[in-house]
């Protein structure tokens, strides 16, 4: 509980309030105990901050606010509802530094790690989590893959939570004894300020390929909102991680030398790196490489290429903050498979299938890669692309699977507010061959096209679904209706009588 007083004045003192409509200090300032920017969230002492979004603009719901027991409102137009009033030009950032003031700026008590990137994302964060669960620390973690708060996970319905949310799961994590925290950060929060109120320790930048564009509109703008995070978001003496292997992430070294630091699958002079590397279906055997010395004879328990840059990454950071270089080889060690992140699964009738959270040409390309690297047979393909999302990539991706798969499923992927059959048509227009050749069909139903796949599928092949990972629900419109991709692959080995490896 604070005053309201107490939050305008930390706002104005910082230049972030461009008028304020409240009662003086003392009795008269209300409370705040909460700061929403969802009118059903209020309740009484709320601040409720009116964010004008894509579709949606709080200020028409502050009436509701107000009945609901809002003590205040943080907004861009002063409005005509009897309840104090902050103004502000970014009601989006702003609110995240209310919640940050109000909650005691609890990301100042954890030792707070960011990983951005198109992918790899939430193996990275998962590999941080668990080595340094492994050195000691009550370690919390918000993604792709919900929120930890240190004792129980819970669903998430962004990436990165807006700013009132995200503070207030760090004041959780802070009551609940966590002594470090690793974040996910999407370009999106980056720009619209979700991460106001956060400055970082650590950071990794796993890679920038294309995505997202149709918000960011070009390549350099998706760079430049990717590298706000070393430029705004960092300690004083932050440490950061970039991959060298990919041309945009590897400039953040060049352009902030004081806190970044490379990492490379390939011998990189002042980098970390990878040498006599084996690679198999049960992870990679090598040496560590730093910039001081090495790690000889590590084994990193996640197969992949893509996997070895992702978990150096981590590696590399945790060592660069200090932890104890056996303790990161064991952490490495004794990883776990990340949901939904090549997933690997072989049917007793010796049908392999992999689950993967692909759903971006540069994802895709690279987990066929690795499939083609774990199978004997064919690859059987199953993607599709998400609706009101950047449309360019549909059929670039379907090129990508005719030149590295052997047979192509397309089906649904989160659709959202899109005909799902223009999707599926926009995908099928980059292979038309592929269609003359019998090598692609569509099937719109995702569960009826993983069966096919499957049943198609003979000893030694592979069925690769990607874009859905871990995710139970497909997104049509604005419902969430249940599926499971893992659980689709479960019920088909039931009802054929087989089991698995």
């Amino acid at each position: 509980m604070m005053k309201l007083e107490e939050i305008a004045l930390f706002l104005s003192e910082h230049g972030f309030l461009q008028e304020r409509r409240v009662p003086g200090r003392g009795e008269h300032s209300p409370s705040v105990a909460a700061v929403a920017h969802d009118h059903r969230y209020v309740h009484r002492d709320t601040l409720f901050a009116c964010v004008r979004g894509e579709h949606i603009d709080g200020h028409g719901f502050a009436g509701e606010a107000f009945q609901r027991g809002a003590s205040a409102l943080l907004c861009r137009d002063i409005l005509d509802v009897p309840l104090p009033q902050l103004q502000t030009s970014d009601t989006r950032r702003v609110m995240g530094l209310a919640a940050a003031k109000m909650f005691g700026f609890p990301a100042n008590s954890l030792l707070l790690i960011a990983v951005t990137g198109t992918n790899g994302k939430t193996t990275t964060s998962c590999v941080l989590q668990h080595i340094l669960r492994q050195a000691g620390h009550i370690c919390g973690r918000i993604g792709s893959l919900g929120y930890h708060d240190g004792l129980s996970g819970h669903p998430l319905a962004h990436t990165t939570p807006e700013g009132t949310d995200l503070q207030r799961m760090l004041a959780e994590m802070v009551d609940r004894g966590c002594t470090a925290c690793v974040m996910e950060a999407s370009s999106h929060a980056l720009v619209q300020g979700r991460l106001a109120g956060c400055l970082f320790d650590g950071a990794v930048v796993t890679n920038v390929t294309s995505e997202h564009l149709d918000y960011h509109g070009t390549m350099e703008q998706y760079f430049s909102a990717k590298a706000l995070l070393v430029a705004a978001h960092m300690k004083p003496g932050g440490k950061v991680l970039a991959n060298l292997d990919n041309p945009y992430s590897a400039r953040i070294c060049h352009r902030y030398p004081a806190n970044a630091k490379g990492f490379s699958v390939d011998a990189r002079r002042g980098a970390y790196v990878l040498s006599d590397s084996t690679y198999s279906t049960k992870g990679t055997a090598c040496s560590i490489g730093t910039p001081t010395g090495g790690m000889p004879d590590v084994f990193l328990s996640l197969p992949g290429m893509f996997n070895a840059q992702n978990l150096l990454g981590a590696a590399g950071l945790l060592l660069e903050l200090g932890l104890e270089p056996e303790v990161v080889r064991h952490g490495l060690a004794s990883l776990s498979p990340v949901p939904g992140r090549f997933e690997c699964y072989t049917t007793t009738g010796g049908i392999g299938c992999v689950i993967d959270f692909a759903h971006t040409p540069d994802a895709l390309e690279t987990i066929l890669k690795a499939t083609r690297g774990i199978t004997a047979g064919r690859i059987l393909v199953v993607f599709g692309c998400g609706g009101d999302r950047f449309r360019a990539k549909r059929p670039e991706m379907a090129r990508i699977a005719d030149a590295l798969a052997d047979y192509i499923v397309i089906t649904n992927d989160n659709p959202r507010f899109e005909e799902p059959a223009a999707i599926a048509e926009e995908i099928a227009a980059g292979i038309p061959e592929a269609f003359q050749q019998e090598k692609a069909m569509i099937l719109l139903d995702r569960q009826q096209a993983i069966y096919t796949a499957l049943d198609v599928a003979q000893r030694g092949d592979t069925v690769l679904l990607a874009g859905k990972g871990a995710e139970e629900y497909i997104i049509f419109g604005d419902r969430r209706l249940p599926h499971s991709d893992r659980g689709c692959l479960f019920h088909w080995v039931e009802q054929r009588g087989e089991g698995l490896q």
